[in-house]
C-alpha cells in the first residue's frame, strides 16, 4: 500500500484513503518521506488499529469548511493572513545529542540555517499581530 501512496499517480479518493490508512497503521501516526519524496514510515505495532471513525472524520470534515489549506513554502503564508489567523509549527528539533542526529521529514534538511529561517518568520508573524505555536508536544 506504500508502494502506491508512494506512486503519486492516484485519483483524490484512492490517494486520501491510503493516506488514513497508512497514517493509523505506520509508527506512532508520522509522516515522513525520504530524499526522494517517498513516504518511508516503518508499520507500527498496533493490534487493531482504529483506522476509519466515521464520527472523527465527520466533525474534521464540518471544522474545516470554512479552513483554507496552503501547501507550499510557509513562508507564502503570511500574504494570505488575515483576521485571526492562528500559525501552528511543527519543524523537527535539533538534536539533543550526538545519537539523535535525525532532522528530517522532508527530502529537503531542515538544518540550523532552515531553524533561523523560521525564527526571523516568527518574528514577522508576531510584529503582523497574528498568534503561533509550535508543537506541545515536543521537547526543545
Amino acid at each position: 500500500m506504500r508502494d502506491e501512496f508512494n506512486t503519486k499517480s492516484l485519483n483524490p479518493i484512492r490517494n486520501t484513503t491510503l493516506f488514513f490508512f497508512l497514517n493509523r497503521t505506520c509508527f506512532n501516526g508520522l509522516y515522513r518521506v525520504n530524499k526522494a519524496g517517498l513516504f518511508n514510515v516503518p508499520f507500527g505495532r498496533y493490534e487493531t488499529p482504529l483506522i476509519c471513525d466515521p464520527n472523527t472524520i465527520y466533525a474534521d470534515s464540518e471544522l474545516l469548511q470554512n479552513v483554507e489549506i496552503l501547501t507550499g513554502d510557509y513562508q507564502q503564508t503570511l500574504e494570505k493572513a488575515k483576521g485571526q489567523t492562528f500559525f501552528y509549527f511543527d519543524p523537527p528539533y535539533r538534536p539533543l545529542n550526538n545519537t539523535s542526529s535525525f532532522n528530517d521529514y522532508t527530502k529537503e534538511a531542515f538544518n540550523d540555517l532552515a531553524q533561523r529561517r523560521l525564527k526571523k518568520f516568527c518574528d514577522k508573524v508576531e510584529a503582523a499581530g497574528y498568534m503561533y505555536i509550535f508543537n506541545p508536544e515536543k521537547q526543545i
